[in-house]
């Protein structure tokens, strides 16, 4: 499992500096969260802090917008002068940065899950 990969990775900074592992906060969401809790706190005595997914989702796709360029975007048809020598084309879509700040809202996030 990918976990082990996770528990292997902090039992060798476990290893190198203890007393710093034990201060980590390790937020986490969804099944896992609450599957891996147990484990997380037996094998080396870390807590998870469970938030909620789409929360957290929505957060991040706030702090990308704002931080990021070009990280959040929509599809928009294209203006009729975009395309001179084509045909019009209903299939045919623009990505488009979104100015989150101006945006019509409500907004769709999408999250695609595991």
């Amino acid at each position: 499992e990918k976990i082990d990969s996770l528990f292997e990775a902090i039992r060798s900074e476990l290893n190198f500096s203890p007393a710093q592992v034990q201060e980590w906060k390790i937020y986490a969401t969804g099944g896992g969260s609450h599957k891996y809790e147990a484990r997380f706190w037996s094998e080396m005595g870390v807590h998870l802090r469970k938030s909620d997914e789409m929360e957290t989702i929505v957060s991040g796709v706030m702090f990308l917008a704002h931080s990021v360029k070009d990280e959040c975007y929509t599809w928009m048809p294209p203006t009729p002068n975009m395309y001179p020598n084509k045909q019009e084309d209903s299939l045919t879509f623009e990505m488009v940065t979104a100015n989150l700040e101006s945006a019509r809202k409500p907004w769709l996030v999408v999250n695609v899950g595991t």
